[in-house]
């Protein structure tokens, strides 16, 4: 899930590597705990690497490893 927030302290923008200062417009996203100026272009995270079935279930992931329920099911942890 991705938050637009407001930076509280200094850090590195993951897309750009330009520089965080608190009270900048950030996009905070969640389930990679990556940070970016709201107004960097972002990697996308729809595209969809690998399919797989345990019993009845399909799971997809996408480039980042993650299924597109993540974090919620956890089978991308295991």
């Amino acid at each position: 899930m991705i938050k637009t927030l407001t930076a509280k302290y200094r850090g590195t923008c993951r897309a750009t590597g330009n520089p965080i200062k608190p009270g900048d417009l950030i996009e905070y996203d969640t389930g990679t705990r990556a940070t970016y100026l709201a107004h960097a272009t972002r990697p996308r995270a729809d595209y969809v690497s690998h399919v797989f079935s345990i019993g009845k279930n399909e799971y997809y992931r996408n480039k980042n490893g993650l299924c597109e329920d993540s974090p919620c099911c956890g089978c991308c942890t295991t």
